[in-house]
């Protein structure tokens, strides 16, 4: 029997339109569909259509929609229905749920990805909406497409999209119209849920509200929504949602930055953004934070690297609002697996177009004035990397806390940290110059595109992240260039208390500082096993093959790194004297390793194996036996010395400058022999004990024949 056709009829503003209920599990088509097309002011009207729906779709005034756009999730709630036995299959990529596009004179466009896609005219134009009456029929997609007539439509031309692309994968269906028009951004009336398509992103735009100026912000509710949110992001993603994607954030540029002026002849740059699993909002507040702080003549473009997120409203509701609102200037890059940050930065320099190019974590807002002098420093020598200098945005309550002058630096487990600027900066007085910087904290860095890869950019070797930000700063420093922090040039950012790849960080971090020790530190590369409590030979950490990195850095012809460690990071503690290091174990309880105890406590003892800085033992040619981590820098404590004082039968930890007399900090030591002081003679030895932790006591004692063995050896003492 032939299936009869409906025409589709006019119902004017979509608050006419009742909400369908839901589909059961046997039905294959709901009973009300929606269909939006665009419609043109005194366009004329198509061939065989009516104008009193026409009519009736106009009685909106004029930009009442405009600030509303057309994708699936705001129209409707899509839900799968495998094609019934019987039934057509579904028809092909490129067909419109919007109108039969072969009666407009055009073809069927073939998108190559998935939507949302915005309709053509949003801005300018009015809209009119129809909707089908409801119909028993049940019929294949291909015929449904084919009988949605439309009224006064804009010219539709290949390629141009429509409401809702359809993928290959069953028939779709709409289900719900409910939020349309109250969806728009600024109304505050919904948020995008993980797993959900439907709900509008319900966004606050323009100045003023929570949070304005920077000042902390919080909310009356305490929900379990709340602390959900907490624990996806590592911050209050909750109040984000409400704070203005607008907000303005304190000055805190020095008082000569903001007097300064700049010429006209600028390079323009592209800000690259790289997030995994952000909130929504506070993604799009970091993209109207540099829109609204970069003169535009030298924003070329804003390039949001997203590494493959699943979070459901980062791929609709983020393409359909910047498409919307920056049209032409945001581009979204989404990586098809998870690559890590190194290499997610990697694919948005790739896709950059501006002379200079600037990268960022998506959790950040920028200050006003934070472009003019990066780009100035870089067009004075394009071999210099700047880097903004960073305020705080507390996770909480999104307060923006300015942050002292600092410099970046790192230990030798080469994870980054603030230190101090170096004394002739101290020493200049003016607190706007250019800070001399080893290296990088990583959340925001400035570069000559051409310039980055020359130098080879990061280190596409490298994994997630951890470590990159050090290797970069050796590397520029060492082949030529400089680094600099910017304190006229000022971004804040959120510091997380969860990181999107948290899973086996340390691993990746520990990986990476190894493959950067084996490039770039030459006989210092020691110093980063060391700090990791690690064995030079067969680590358990296989960090790739850097022959390419190697090669590199002879093209470059790149000084060593002592040369580094003299002229640019003097503060360094070097540890070149250390014969031996790690895990130190007595025979008498072989489960047991010596550890520098608490602290604020002066006494070693022995505690269960674990590998951890607590129990990196150094052993150096002078006869020093130090415990703790290493102090890496002079701004940190250096590890303690065990010291036997002579005067009772329990070693102590000191200060190794705090000795009174040197020679009770030495130490005699051979692998698989006694620890014994030079100045007693006394032996250091375990002892059981009813009353010590684990039954067992560290003493200091006429030596009985007991045996320490120490992990890791690096050379052995001249004889």
């Amino acid at each position: 029997m032939r299936q009869r056709r409906r025409r589709w009829q006019w119902t004017g503003l979509i608050s006419h339109v009742q909400e369908p209920r839901e589909l059961s599990a046997s039905e294959s088509w709901t009973q009300s569909f929606l269909c939006a097309v665009p419609r043109a002011r005194g366009q004329h009207q198509s061939r065989g259509t009516k104008s009193s729906g026409c009519e009736a779709g106009r009685g909106a005034p004029r930009g009442f929609l405009q600030d509303v756009w057309i994708s699936t999730q705001h129209v409707s709630h899509l839900m799968e229905r495998k094609p019934q036995a019987g039934r057509a299959p579904l028809a092909r990529q490129g067909d419109w749920l919007c109108g039969d596009t072969r009666a407009l004179g055009a073809p069927f466009a073939d998108f190559s990805r998935a939507g949302p896609y915005i309709l053509p005219g949003l801005e300018d134009e009015g809209w009119a909406f129809a909707c089908p009456q409801p119909d028993e029929d049940q019929r294949p997609l291909q015929e449904l497409t084919a009988t949605c007539s439309v009224t006064e439509v804009l010219p539709l031309t290949p390629g141009a999209p429509c409401l809702s692309h359809l993928a290959p994968v069953g028939l779709f269906f709409l289900t719900t119209v409910r939020s349309f028009l109250r969806g728009g951004v600024g109304t505050g009336n919904g948020e995008g849920l993980r797993g959900g398509l439907a709900k509008p992103i319900g966004l606050v735009e323009g100045p003023g509200g929570l949070g304005q100026g920077g000042v902390a912000a919080t909310l009356q509710e305490d929900s379990q929504e709340r602390e959900g949110k907490y624990e996806e992001y590592g911050y209050n993603a909750q109040l984000s949602d409400r704070i203005s994607l607008d907000r303005t954030i304190p000055d805190y540029r020095p008082k000569k930055c903001r007097q300064l002026t700049y010429s006209g002849d600028l390079p323009q740059v592209s800000v690259v953004f790289i997030f995994v699993n952000e909130a929504l909002s506070v993604i799009l507040r970091s993209v109207h934070s540099v829109v609204n702080h970069t003169p535009s003549q030298l924003l070329k473009e804003v390039i949001l690297v997203d590494d493959n997120s699943d979070n459901v409203e980062l791929k609709f509701n983020l393409d359909q609002y910047v498409h919307r609102r920056y049209p032409g200037l945001v581009k979204v890059v989404r990586n098809s697996r998870r690559e890590g940050l190194i290499r997610a930065r990697l694919q948005g320099w790739k896709v950059a177009t501006a002379p200079v190019v600037g990268f960022f974590d998506a959790h950040v807002e920028f200050n006003t004035g934070w472009a003019e002098p990066a780009l100035l420093r870089i067009r004075e020598d394009r071999r210099r990397i700047v880097l903004p200098a960073i305020d705080n945005i507390k996770y909480s309550t999104f307060e923006v806390q300015q942050y002292a002058s600092a410099a970046h630096g790192y230990n030798w487990g080469l994870w980054c940290m603030y230190i101090i600027p170096p004394q002739d900066w101290l020493d200049r007085g003016d607190e706007a110059a250019p800070i001399r910087t080893p290296a990088m904290i990583g959340c925001s860095f400035v570069v000559d595109r051409e310039y980055f890869g020359d130098i080879g950019l990061l280190d596409p070797g490298m994994e997630v992240y951890g470590a990159e930000n050090i290797e970069l700063g050796m590397r520029v420093w060492q082949c030529g260039g400089s680094m600099e922090v910017l304190p006229c040039s000022r971004v804040a950012h959120i510091e997380r208390t969860k990181k999107p790849y948290n899973n086996d960080i340390d691993y990746y971090a520990k990986r990476n500082a190894l493959r950067a020790a084996e490039v770039w530190m030459d006989e210092f590369k020691s110093h980063v096993y060391m700090a990791w409590n690690i064995p030079m030979t067969n680590p358990g950490v296989d960090f790739g093959d850097v022959s390419e990195r190697l090669a590199l850095r002879q093209r470059l012809k790149c000084r060593s790194f002592k040369w580094y460690l003299e002229n640019v990071y003097p503060e360094m503690r070097t540890y070149n004297n250390t014969l031996t290091y790690g895990e130190v174990r007595n025979s008498k309880a072989s489960g047991y390793c010596l550890d520098q105890g608490a602290e604020d406590d002066d006494r070693a003892i022995l505690y269960p194996c674990h590998g951890m800085s607590s129990q990196l033992v150094r052993y150096s040619a002078d006869g020093l036996l130090q415990l703790g981590p290493l102090g890496s820098t002079a701004f940190l404590p250096d590890s303690k010395c065990l010291v036997d004082d002579g005067r009772g039968r329990t070693p102590t930890l000191k200060k190794c400058e705090d000795v009174a007399r040197p020679a009770q900090r030495l130490w005699d030591f051979t692998q698989s022999g006694p620890i014994v002081s030079r100045d007693t003679g006394r032996c250091l030895e375990v002892e059981m004990s009813k009353d010590a932790n684990f039954g067992l006591r560290l003493v200091v004692q006429r030596c009985s024949g007991q045996k320490w063995m120490i992990r890791n050896w690096i050379k052995h003492r001249q004889h």
